[in-house]
C-alpha cells in the first residue's frame, strides 16, 4: 500500500505560509471527463472584442471536422476566450493548416452554442494544435503523450466515461511545468483510500478523509464517521513563536467529506485554543534555538522566560527575556511584541525590530554590555532595523 500511496500522494500544506504556487495540469483522460464538448476543427475567425470592459473577450469560430464528445447542431461552434489568452494561442494559428483539438465546457447560462469556455485555464492545453503539441502532455498514468493519434485515441476511449471528480498526483517526469497532474478518480482508488484511513500516519488518514467523498457508499460513510473521532492534532501558527490554534485535521476532513456527500454530521470539536503551557513552551523552544544559531558557540542561552503577558487582537502573547552567558559574563535580551507602545519598553539599549511589517515582529532591547561584534551578529541574523 505504501508504494501505491507514494504514486498517488498529494502534497499537504501544513504551514500557514506558502512560498511558491503549486501548479496543476490535467491529464488527457481528466480533460475528456471534464469537457462537455470536444471537437476537431479549424479556428477560422477571431473576432477581436472591443475593449469596453475591464476584461475583454474575443469570439472564436471553429469550423468542425469531427465531434469527439457532445452534440453540436451546426458544423460551426463559437466560444469566448479572454483576449490575453487569445494571444497565447495566436502564434500557433498560422504555423500549419490550423487543425486543433479543442476541449470545451458549457458556461452557467449555456442556452446556445456560443456559451462555451475552454475546459482548462492552462492554455494551450484546452486548444491543442495537433501539428505543434506542447512538450508535456500526460495520460492518467503520468506518461507523456507525444503524438496526435495517441491523444485522439485517449479522447475516444474516455468520451463516454462519466467520472465527476479528480485526484492530484505527481508526474513521473519531474521536468514538467506542473507539480501535479489531475487524473480521473476511478473506482479502483476507493480501496486504496479505505486502507489509508487505517494508517498510523496522520497525513495518510487526513488524505483518505479528504478524498473519500469522491467514492460514495456505505463503507465510505462508515469509515468517515469513524474518522470523526480521530484525536490527531495539527498546529497552525500566527507567527513562528505564536500558536494561532490547534486543529483536529483528520476529523475536520472527515466532517467536510460527509457534508459533501449530503450526510447528517454530529457536532464535533474541529479545533481548540492552545493552552498557556503550549504557547509558553513554543516561545521558549523557538527563541532558544534562534539565539543558539545566531551566536558563536562560546555564547550559551542560559534561559528563556516569559515576562509580561499581552492580549493582541484576540491573541495571547508575551514579552520574552533571553539570558545569555559566556563563562561568568551575563547579559539579557528583552523581546517586546511590535504592537506594544513605548510604555511597555524597558529603559535599556534599543537594538531594533525584526520586521516592521511582518507578523510576530518584536522589538529587541539589550540589558547589559554586549560586545559590538556580537551585536552585529544578532542584527544580521534577525534582520534588525531601527
Amino acid at each position: 500500500m505504501l508504494k501505491i500511496f507514494y504514486i498517488i500522494s498529494l502534497f499537504l500544506i501544513t504551514s500557514t505560509q506558502i512560498y511558491a504556487e503549486t501548479l496543476y495540469s490535467s491529464s488527457i483522460e481528466w480533460m475528456t471527463c471534464e469537457s462537455d464538448v470536444i471537437v476537431l476543427g479549424e479556428i477560422e475567425i477571431i473576432e477581436l472584442a472591443k475593449p469596453s470592459r475591464l476584461i475583454t473577450y474575443d469570439l472564436l469560430t471553429i469550423k468542425i471536422d469531427k465531434v469527439l464528445k457532445g452534440e453540436i447542431a451546426d458544423r460551426k461552434l463559437f466560444f469566448e476566450l479572454n483576449s490575453s489568452d487569445t494571444k497565447t494561442i495566436s502564434e500557433t494559428l498560422n504555423k500549419s493548416d490550423n487543425t486543433f483539438l479543442i476541449f470545451l465546457k458549457k458556461t452557467a447560462d449555456a442556452d446556445n452554442d456560443k456559451k462555451y469556455t475552454p475546459t482548462s485555464s492552462q492554455l494551450p492545453l484546452s486548444i491543442l494544435n495537433l501539428d505543434y503539441l506542447p512538450a508535456y502532455i500526460y495520460d492518467k498514468d503520468g506518461k507523456t503523450v507525444q503524438s496526435a493519434p495517441e491523444i485522439i485515441n485517449l479522447v475516444k476511449n474516455w468520451s463516454d466515461i462519466k467520472i465527476a471528480d479528480s485526484l492530484a498526483v505527481r508526474p513521473k517526469i519531474f521536468r514538467s511545468f506542473a507539480d501535479f497532474i489531475l487524473i480521473p478518480a476511478e473506482e479502483k482508488y476507493r480501496k486504496i483510500f479505505l486502507n489509508m484511513a487505517d494508517s498510523e500516519n496522520p497525513f495518510e488518514r487526513k488524505r483518505a478523509a479528504s478524498e473519500l467523498s469522491k467514492f460514495p457508499g456505505e463503507k465510505t460513510e462508515t469509515v468517515l464517521r469513524r474518522l470523526l473521532e480521530d484525536e490527531i492534532e495539527e498546529t497552525s501558527y500566527f507567527a513562528a513563536d505564536v500558536i494561532f490554534k490547534v486543529n483536529y485535521s483528520v476529523r475536520a476532513a472527515a466532517y467536510k467529506s460527509l457534508k459533501v456527500l449530503g450526510k447528517s454530521v454530529p457536532e464535533v470539536k474541529l479545533e481548540r485554543q492552545p493552552t498557556f503551557d503550549e504557547r509558553r513552551l513554543l516561545r521558549q523552544s523557538y527563541w532558544k534555538k534562534s539565539f543558539t544559531d545566531a551566536l558563536p558557540v562560546e555564547w550559551k542561552v542560559f534561559s528563556v522566560e516569559d515576562d509580561k503577558s499581552f492580549q493582541i487582537e484576540g491573541r495571547e502573547t508575551a514579552s520574552v527575556t533571553i539570558t545569555l552567558e559566556k563563562d561568568s559574563y551575563i547579559v539579557r535580551i528583552v523581546l517586546i511584541p511590535k504592537e506594544c507602545d513605548e510604555s511597555h519598553f524597558p529603559q535599556t539599549e534599543y537594538l531594533g525590530i525584526n520586521g516592521k511589517s511582518s507578523q510576530g515582529g518584536r522589538h529587541f532591547f539589550l540589558d547589559g554590555n554586549l560586545p559590538k561584534n556580537i551585536q552585529s551578529k544578532l542584527t544580521d541574523y534577525f534582520g534588525l532595523e531601527k
